[in-house]
C-alpha cells in the first residue's frame, strides 16, 4: 500500500510531522523540481525546494530537530544541500 503524501508549504505545516518516527529523509534532485522528504511509517512529507520561501520552511524544520549542535543548517547550492540532508539522515538513524 502506498503511503499518503503530504506536501509542506508553510511554516506551521512542518509541525504535523511526529519526530521521533522519521523512518528516512532524502532529497531529489530532478531539474526544477528539488524535494526534500521525509518519510514516516503512515505518510511521505514532501518540502518542496523550488523557491526561497520553501527552503526556509524546509531549514526551520531541520532547525526544529535540534540539530544545530552537529549541523549548519544552511542552504548555498543544491548539490551541498544534498549532501547536508543525507548527513542528516545518517546521524537521526543511528541515535535510532
Amino acid at each position: 500500500m502506498e503511503k499518503s503524501k503530504v506536501f509542506i508549504r508553510s511554516m506551521s505545516g512542518y509541525k504535523l510531522i511526529d519526530q521521533t518516527s522519521i523512518i528516512s529523509i532524502t532529497m531529489t534532485a530532478e531539474p526544477r523540481d528539488h524535494r526534500v522528504m521525509i518519510e514516516t511509517p503512515e505518510k511521505v512529507y514532501i518540502f518542496p525546494l523550488n523557491q526561497c520561501f520553501e527552503i526556509h520552511i524546509c531549514n526551520e524544520f531541520f532547525r526544529s530537530l535540534d540539530l544545530n549542535n552537529h549541523f549548519e543548517i544552511k542552504f548555498e547550492r543544491y548539490s551541498q544541500y544534498e549532501i547536508l540532508i543525507s548527513k542528516i539522515n545518517d546521524y537521526l538513524i543511528k541515535q535510532g
